[in-house]
């Protein structure tokens, strides 16, 4: 059976050890392009667009919240349009 104590060497490592080769180096230049490839440099404004948009559309999806609270003996409940401020009203079940 292999255990952790295998893969871990009582001798320090050599400082060699953590300088990046040449191999290294484009590793991970390689990964960094893929990463932006294809997603498009954009302004802090065309950002906040885009996600003001995407707000926009989570509250075309879902444009009624409601908030219930369940305790030992009542029920708090209460449904509001997303973007405005609702009120609680309480259901004791009768």
């Amino acid at each position: 059976m292999i255990t952790l104590t295998d893969y871990v060497s009582a001798e320090p490592v050599p400082d060699s050890f953590y300088e990046l080769s040449k191999h290294d180096m484009a590793a991970l230049i390689g990964s960094a392009r893929q990463t932006i490839e294809g997603k498009p440099l954009l302004t802090q404004a065309l950002r906040d667009s885009i996600e003001a948009e995407k707000i926009r559309q989570r509250i075309e999806a879902f444009p009624k919240t409601r908030i219930i609270i369940s305790g030992p003996g009542c029920l708090l409940t209460t449904e509001f349009e997303t973007l405005e401020k609702g009120y609680i009203r309480s259901y004791d079940g009768q």
